[in-house]
Protein backbone atom coordinates (compact mmCIF):
# COMPACT_ATOMS: atom_id res chain seq x y z
CA UNK A 1 0.00 0.00 0.00
CA UNK A 2 1.54 3.54 -0.69
CA UNK A 3 1.80 5.78 1.74
CA UNK A 4 -0.74 8.45 0.13
CA UNK A 5 -3.51 5.98 0.72
CA UNK A 6 -2.44 5.29 4.06
CA UNK A 7 -2.43 8.53 4.59
CA UNK A 8 -5.76 9.10 3.04
CA UNK A 9 -7.52 6.40 4.94
CA UNK A 10 -6.07 7.94 8.03
CA UNK A 11 -7.67 11.26 7.46
CA UNK A 12 -11.00 9.58 6.87
CA UNK A 13 -11.16 7.09 9.62
CA UNK A 14 -10.36 10.55 11.80
CA UNK A 15 -13.17 12.32 9.87
CA UNK A 16 -15.83 9.50 10.42
CA UNK A 17 -15.00 8.19 13.93
CA UNK A 18 -14.61 11.65 15.40
CA UNK A 19 -18.00 12.27 13.88
CA UNK A 20 -19.72 9.02 14.86
CA UNK A 21 -18.67 9.44 18.62
CA UNK A 22 -20.51 12.43 20.25
CA UNK A 23 -21.84 13.26 23.71
CA UNK A 24 -25.57 14.92 23.28
CA UNK A 25 -25.91 18.07 25.80
CA UNK A 26 -29.46 19.58 26.64
CA UNK A 27 -29.92 23.32 27.42
CA UNK A 28 -32.62 25.61 28.33
CA UNK A 29 -32.38 29.45 28.09
CA UNK A 30 -33.48 31.71 30.67
CA UNK A 31 -32.76 35.61 29.52
CA UNK A 32 -29.60 35.66 28.14
CA UNK A 33 -28.23 32.71 29.75
CA UNK A 34 -27.67 28.96 29.00
CA UNK A 35 -28.32 26.46 31.60
CA UNK A 36 -27.83 22.76 30.93
CA UNK A 37 -30.53 20.10 31.80
CA UNK A 38 -30.48 16.44 31.88
CA UNK A 39 -32.74 14.62 29.19
CA UNK A 40 -35.61 14.01 31.29
CA UNK A 41 -35.93 17.63 31.80
CA UNK A 42 -35.81 18.79 28.64
CA UNK A 43 -38.17 16.12 27.76
CA UNK A 44 -40.79 17.44 30.42
CA UNK A 45 -40.17 20.97 29.24
CA UNK A 46 -40.48 19.63 25.34
CA UNK A 47 -44.11 18.27 26.66
CA UNK A 48 -44.58 21.72 28.40
CA UNK A 49 -43.69 23.18 25.03
CA UNK A 50 -46.30 21.29 23.13
CA UNK A 51 -48.84 21.99 25.46
CA UNK A 52 -48.08 26.05 25.30
CA UNK A 53 -45.34 26.53 27.01
CA UNK A 54 -42.45 28.92 26.25
CA UNK A 55 -38.88 27.40 26.94
CA UNK A 56 -36.55 28.14 24.61
CA UNK A 57 -34.96 24.31 24.66
CA UNK A 58 -32.15 23.10 22.41
CA UNK A 59 -29.61 20.17 21.98
CA UNK A 60 -25.89 20.12 21.48
CA UNK A 61 -23.38 17.55 19.86
CA UNK A 62 -19.97 17.50 21.55
CA UNK A 63 -17.90 15.64 19.35
CA UNK A 64 -15.16 13.49 20.74
CA UNK A 65 -12.06 14.51 18.50
CA UNK A 66 -9.58 12.59 20.75
CA UNK A 67 -10.98 9.43 19.83
CA UNK A 68 -11.09 9.90 16.64
CA UNK A 69 -7.23 10.77 16.67
CA UNK A 70 -6.30 7.44 18.90
CA UNK A 71 -8.69 5.57 16.37
CA UNK A 72 -7.05 6.94 13.11
CA UNK A 73 -3.54 6.65 14.61
CA UNK A 74 -3.96 3.05 15.68
CA UNK A 75 -5.34 2.05 12.52
CA UNK A 76 -1.95 4.07 10.70
CA UNK A 77 0.15 2.07 12.64
CA UNK A 78 -1.78 -0.93 12.04
CA UNK A 79 -1.59 -0.17 8.17
CA UNK A 80 2.51 0.72 8.38
CA UNK A 81 2.81 -2.68 10.30
CA UNK A 82 1.03 -4.57 7.55
CA UNK A 83 3.31 -2.88 4.82
CA UNK A 84 6.79 -3.51 6.65
CA UNK A 85 5.59 -7.58 6.87
CA UNK A 86 3.88 -8.21 3.89
CA UNK A 87 7.40 -6.77 2.28
CA UNK A 88 9.42 -9.65 4.04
Amino acid sequence: MKKQTIVFIMILSFLVSSRIIYKERYYRTRSIHKIEITQNEYSRYENSNSRGGKHALFIEKEYDYLIGGIISFSLGLLLIGYNHFKKK
